[in-house]
């Protein structure tokens, strides 16, 4: 009886009592380190972009490896007209390889070389001393009428600027004194050094600098060099240090001063100490991937010699890509995107527990 009793009196009980007596589950908490770790991946993505975006703005130097083949001239094949101004009476065109064999073969390139010291070369006015990389090689064909000669332009990526007015990380033209052939190395008479030049050698150039006034003439042809190149190697022996892969190439009677120099390292110091030493009121300080401007002679020179520098010319902020905003603005989305879905998964997983 009391059985029968008990069981009625809990079939009477109300579901609401039973639920609310029912042992209540704990609530789960998301660790308090989830949070520290959404904010320092946020902290991370900042610092890295901070660290990274200047660097994918900036030019990276083209430096001789195997991805650059050293060999392969640009030619066409038909020849075609090149444009040139009216200063130009000869006929230019771009040169086929065949042409260049037979200029080669012939030397048709002599030179009487002006005997310079060391000094007076690194002290003439109105020229370019730099260290690049040699990205490109043209041939040209120039018919004067009573002759016609075969002459190349480099296209040199500047890299470092030790005198004269350019910017680096930009390509520079650069016309040759003689051809340059494409397959290998040719001996010829007065260009031993610049013709072993290929693309993807690294060098040190001293180069003259084009105007309008710079002509070219044989016979009664003429050639506006700034047609070709902005400037321009005086022979086919000096004014050229090259990194061949083997060795430097220089032409060691003309520069005793660099006796001893195993890399263009060496170059580099032996060129910045001439250039102190001919033009004592210039200091000259390499910069890298920027336009040196050198100071002019009537300025009023520094107190301390030793830690003056050159000034950077503004012009060179003309270089800026504008592409540097456009990614400044993805890897600011980038970083609000992945902020967004951690603080949703944070979120979820809250709601969820």
């Amino acid at each position: 009886m009391k059985e029968k009793r008990f069981l009625h009196i809990i079939g009477d009980i109300d579901d609401r009592h039973i639920a609310e007596a029912a042992p209540k589950a704990k609530k789960r908490f998301a660790p308090a380190w989830t949070k520290w770790i959404a904010a320092a991946a946020c902290l991370g993505l900042v610092v890295g972009a901070v660290l990274i975006v200047p660097k994918l703005e900036r030019k990276q130097p083209i430096e001789p490896s195997e991805d650059i083949p050293i060999s392969s001239i640009k030619t066409i094949s038909p020849p075609e007209e090149f444009p040139v101004s009216d200063k130009t009476t000869a006929k230019v065109r771009y040169a086929t390889d065949e042409e260049v064999f037979e200029a080669v073969k012939t030397g048709q390139w002599e030179y009487l070389l002006e005997y310079l010291t060391e000094d007076e070369m690194f002290a003439k006015d109105n020229m370019y001393i730099f260290r690049g990389v040699v990205i490109e090689l043209t041939n040209y064909s120039i018919d004067f009428g009573s002759t016609v000669e075969i002459l190349t332009v480099a296209t040199i990526d500047v890299q470092k600027v030790y005198k004269g007015v350019i910017s680096t990380g930009r390509p520079l033209s650069v016309l040759l004194p003689c051809a340059v052939y494409p397959d290998g190395w040719v001996y010829m008479e007065d260009t031993e050094i610049i013709s072993q030049i290929k693309v993807g050698m690294e060098g040190v150039f001293m180069t003259y600098v084009c105007d309008d006034n710079s002509i070219y003439q044989r016979g009664t042809g003429t050639l506006l060099k700034t047609d070709l190149a902005s400037c321009g190697i005086g022979d086919g022996m000096r004014w050229v240090f090259l990194d061949t892969g083997q060795g430097l190439s220089f032409a060691e009677f003309a520069y005793p001063g660099a006796a001893g120099t195993k890399t263009l390292d060496d170059i580099e110091a032996y060129v910045l100490k001439m250039i102190h030493s001919t033009t004592p009121t210039i200091t000259t300080t390499v910069v890298e991937g920027t336009t040196v401007k050198l100071p002019d002679e009537t300025s009023a020179p520094d107190t301390n010699p030793s830690e003056t520098t050159v000034p950077i010319d503004k012009r060179a902020n003309k270089d800026e890509k504008p592409s540097s905003l456009l990614i400044t603005f993805i890897v600011a989305g980038a970083i609000l995107i992945i902020g967004a879905a951690i603080y949703i998964f944070y979120k979820a997983r809250k709601k969820g527990s």
